[in-house]
């Protein structure tokens, strides 16, 4: 793979898996991707994500190695491209 990490921010533990079986069918090996820890109450998550995307995004910017942030936000709470605006409004 390109990337020598990959961190995976995702709402829940589900979310968290689909995108860890993907990298690692992709190619990246398992001591290459990184699951951030999940939000301690449960229904909290796109909150969790919201409030950790900026810190993420900025501590990948700053990593001497290749790496790469994996989002999941459900869009469960509003269409996609609005997900989207409410990540993009974070930077």
């Amino acid at each position: 793979m390109s990337a020598s990490l990959a961190i995976i921010l995702a709402e829940d533990r589900q979310a968290q898996n689909l995108a860890y079986h993907l990298l690692v069918r992709l190619g990246y090996k398992s001591r290459e991707v990184l699951k951030l820890p999940l939000p301690a109450n449960k229904g909290a998550g796109d909150a969790y994500v919201l409030q950790e995307y900026e810190r993420q995004v900025k501590a990948v910017n700053q990593r001497a190695a290749d790496t790469i942030l994996v989002v999941h936000l459900d869009a469960d709470k509003g269409a996609v491209a609005r997900r989207r605006a409410d990540l993009e409004q974070r930077l």
